[in-house]
């Protein structure tokens, strides 16, 4: 009718990360792997394992455990992270005026164009 939409967009479809043993993963395990600079959340402790909560994400809390030789050192597949992404990265949308509204008016301009760039992210 006049109307056009042009889209990018970038992102990753499939992508398992596991946080083993090492400065990458500190951001991860937290105070398993270095409690003293660590950033604890407030409900981290409701996440942990302990008798009465046996069905949580995270083992019992325990410092320095997330290091090579730890018991979170060893490669499971409990803790593996999806990664997948994908990322509107421009979007452009352009409305072509009519050849008859064209000649009625003194515009020489064939079409109109707005352009929209975007930093938002969507995670699967």
């Amino acid at each position: 009718m006049g109307f056009d939409v042009s889209a990018f967009f970038q992102g990753i479809g499939r992508r398992d990360w596991y946080p083993a043993a090492g400065q990458a993963s500190y951001d991860f395990w937290g105070p398993y792997a270095f409690p003293p600079t660590s950033f604890i959340h407030k409900d981290f402790y409701s996440e942990c394992w302990s008798e009465d909560n046996r069905n949580a994400y995270f083992p019992r809390p325990r410092g320095y455990n997330a290091y090579a030789g730890g018991s979170l050192g060893e490669t499971n597949d409990r803790y593996i992270q999806n990664l997948a992404y994908l990322r509107l990265k421009n979007l452009t949308v352009g409305y072509t005026v009519p050849r008859s509204t064209r000649a009625r008016s003194a515009s020489t301009a064939p079409a109109s164009t707005s352009r929209a760039r975007t930093s938002a992210t969507g995670r699967r």
